[in-house]
């Protein structure tokens, strides 16, 4: 027993001590992977003194958010021995994968998940995020319009599909499926570039700085415009746009 409180205190005071080395990755940069992993409940100090043995899937979870993917997968396994039914644990085990680089080990993590459980919703929509990889777009719907079927109330679901639908082009459909993301999450940064990303493609750059202006210091808005007219392939729209950026704010230059 006091095995498994050194083990777990151990763990607890790594991520503690990590904690403050790792920035967040900035969320206004347009990408796909926007599945968070479902955190269960904390274990009372009650539940724990009953049954000290550690709670593998909070561990793991609290690595992937501090990106410590490969210790977070030996935390998986050994909760997959306790409970080898559980989608989640290899849901997770396929983010941790995906993060990793490794796009084939994922998908059949994912699909395990599956397997596990047909209607486990973030499943579908990460596999959706691995056919976009791979350019397939057409299959990527389908699987994120499942998840969407399973599950409406995830906006990170909205999210996907929408960021997909700006990638091959459709602009209607996309800003209508981030506009409902924008109704579940309202202050999700990431959705809201996404939607400004949308109306710059649609020629509307005056609504897309109107968007990134309610979230965004100037010259952050003016650096986000560059990167996504780069996106575009645009580099003298990308170049004034920085410029505005380095107007705004003169120390830039210096990073």
């Amino acid at each position: 027993m006091k095995r498994w409180i050194h083990i777990i205190f151990f763990m607890l005071l790594l991520l503690a001590a990590c904690s403050g080395r790792f920035s967040r990755k900035a969320e206004l940069n347009p990408g796909i992977h926007n599945t968070p992993p479902l955190s269960p409940p904390n274990r009372s100090k009650a539940e724990f003194m009953k049954n000290p043995e550690p709670d593998y899937l909070s561990l793991a979870n609290a690595l992937i958010e501090r990106g410590f993917y490969r210790v977070a997968l030996v935390q998986l396994d050994e909760a997959r021995k306790k409970d080898h039914n559980n989608p989640q644990i290899y849901y997770l085990m396929g983010i941790c994968h995906k993060a990793l680089g490794e796009f084939k080990r994922a998908e059949a993590l994912f699909r395990k998940s599956l397997e596990k459980d047909p209607r486990y919703a973030p499943a579908y929509s990460e596999l959706g995020t691995l056919y976009d990889r791979k350019g397939d777009r057409k299959i990527a719907m389908t699987y994120y319009k499942k998840a969407i079927e399973i599950d409406p109330s995830k906006p990170e679901f909205f999210n996907n599909i929408g960021f997909s639908e700006i990638m091959s082009g459709d602009l209607k459909a996309a800003e209508l499926h981030l506009l409902e993301s924008l109704k579940l999450d309202p202050g999700s940064l990431r959705t809201l570039n996404n939607l400004a990303f949308c109306y710059l493609k649609m020629g509307k750059e005056k609504k897309a700085v109107s968007i990134l202006k309610t979230v965004l210091p100037q010259d952050q808005v003016y650096s986000n415009l560059g990167a996504m007219y780069e996106l575009q392939h645009n580099s003298g729209k990308a170049a004034e746009m920085y410029r505005k950026a380095l107007t705004a704010n003169p120390n830039l230059s210096k990073i």
